[in-house]
């Protein structure tokens, strides 16, 4: 039997048991809050698998750690160090500022409601809203199509081609994220961990194989070049400009602290160190498979990508039946991490599409807005496809500007969100006009840089998105201080 094979079989157990297991969890989900949050009983356990398996078994983001570590080589090592930080930052904001604040009022059910009723601007809580929904939807896309790469790496799926390719797993995954929600995201999140342990001592064992033993399929060259200072600072400043901010914007960490009722003690595992550990070595891993690469010689191919493409070699180079052995326990993981984040990003797309942009009141709360949620996660999951266009429709377009465009574009909250933490009542009736503008401004202009990064073979340009975009969000509220203190009073 083929890896190929043995790798479709072990997909098809995998979907099996993450649908059973979430139809389970999710059978009595009878509203919306439901759908989203479970009954809000979250213990903090189960806050460290959600949170862990929704970001580490990301797929996509395994393959793109590894085209850091590859092209930007030591310099990539700043990215677990941003996450790191990030997470730091978010427990401290959380924690310090965010619970005394929920302990004696209203607790809020996503971002976008807190930045709207502290800022007072029903505006600004829809547009917050719908670059959400925008960038969860090219969060999947960007999964599925990552999933679809690896697939495609070793030789599943080719009869189909990557479209059908992607539209198959598009409906898979869609269903299963439509039916299960929030409590079948957490009950499949356990099983996930461990999914993601094996996965990762399958890389550790390709990593150490690949500086260890020849493999003749892998053309070795003298590498690819060591990148400048500039160009490394660019990319660390980078690395910091997204990932330092990135955990206390998106919505699904609200959403599972929102499902945690707030609770001190499982707010503050957020940064745990367990979990900055296992964060750091899950980031670690990919990233220096790349730099291994690198500093070997591996050449990279011109139409693929560096980690799929020495995951194949290697594993294939071994005898039957370890390299069948090691190839399904990778794509176990794989699939785990395209079934963990498309069911998260999706979810809150659609609950956020009812409850910020929609605006449906929490009296209307029932089986109604459920079916409603459902067929919002829906839409969205089908609408995914139109962003995973570019990939195939744009020259030099990858899973690198595609990410950092869809990544980069929910950092553009970090300045607004900070704006309502520390708002007082003055600061609060301020044009928050001026804060809508600036925020599109922002999400335009790091899609756009991170998009013409490739199209013009400018990585630096691609590398520079999320510095461009957190620097027009800033002048957003900068100007908006500037308008309430100066213009405001006359």
């Amino acid at each position: 039997m083929s890896i190929a094979w043995v790798i479709s079989i072990v997909l098809v157990g995998v979907a099996v048991l993450f649908f059973y297991v979430a139809l389970r969890a999710g059978r009595e989900v009878s509203n919306a809050t439901e759908y989203y949050a479970g009954t809000r009983k979250l213990t903090h356990l189960q806050y460290d698998d959600t949170y862990l398996a929704t970001n580490v078994t990301f797929t996509a983001v395994i393959i793109l750690l590894a085209e850091y570590g590859y092209q930007m080589q030591w310099w990539a090592l700043a990215v677990p160090i941003a996450w790191i930080a990030g997470m730091m930052l978010v427990r401290r904001v959380f924690v310090g500022f965010l619970l005394p604040i929920f302990e004696n009022s209203w607790q809020p059910r996503t971002l976008h409601e807190f930045c709207g009723n502290r800022l007072q601007s029903t505006t600004l809580r829809q547009v917050l809203a719908l670059v959400t929904i925008i960038a969860f939807v090219g969060t999947a896309a960007v999964e599925i199509i990552g999933l679809a790469y690896a697939l495609l790496a070793f030789g599943i799926g080719h009869r189909l081609g990557l479209p059908i390719l992607v539209l198959a797993l598009t409906l898979i995954l869609v269903a299963y994220a439509r039916k299960s929600g929030f409590p079948g995201v957490v009950a499949t999140d356990q099983l996930q961990i461990w999914f993601l342990c094996a996965t990762y001592i399958v890389l550790i064992a390709v990593g150490i194989l690949l500086v260890t033993i020849s493999f003749p399929a892998l053309s070795i060259s003298p590498g690819p070049p060591t990148p400048g200072v500039v160009a490394g600072i660019t990319a660390i400043i980078g690395f910091f400009a997204l990932f330092l901010p990135f955990n206390l914007c998106v919505s699904d960490m609200w959403q599972r602290c929102y499902a945690a009722r707030w609770e001190r003690r499982t707010v503050e595992r957020i940064a745990s160190k367990k979990t900055m550990a296992l964060f750091f070595v899950a980031f670690l891993i990919p990233i220096a498979l790349g730099l291994a690469a690198a500093q070997i010689g591996v050449e990279h191919e011109t139409d693929g990508y560096l980690l799929l493409q020495v995951l194949y070699n290697v594993i294939s180079g071994l005898p039957m039946p370890l390299s069948a052995l090691m190839g399904g326990i990778l794509f176990a993981g794989f699939a785990a991490g395209a079934f963990s984040t498309v069911d998260t990003v999706l979810v809150n797309a659609g609950y956020i599409d009812q409850y910020d942009w929609r605006l449906r009141s929490e009296e209307s709360d029932s089986q109604e807005s459920l079916r409603a949620t459902r067929d919002s996660v829906l839409i969205f999951g089908v609408a995914s496809l139109l962003l995973v266009g570019p990939e195939f429709l744009v020259p030099n377009i990858s899973l690198v500007q595609i990410g950092y465009a869809v990544f980069s574009s929910q950092i553009a909250f970090a300045p607004i969100l900070l704006l309502a933490v520390f708002a007082i009542p003055r600061v609060r009736k301020g044009n928050t006009k001026i804060l809508v503008g600036f925020l599109v401004a922002s999400v335009v202009a790091s899609y756009g840089s991170a998009i013409a990064g490739g199209i013009f073979d400018l990585p630096d340009l691609t590398n520079g998105s999320p510095i461009l975009g957190l620097l027009i969000s800033s002048l957003g509220v900068v100007f908006y201080l500037s308008y309430e203190y100066f213009i405001g009073e006359r």
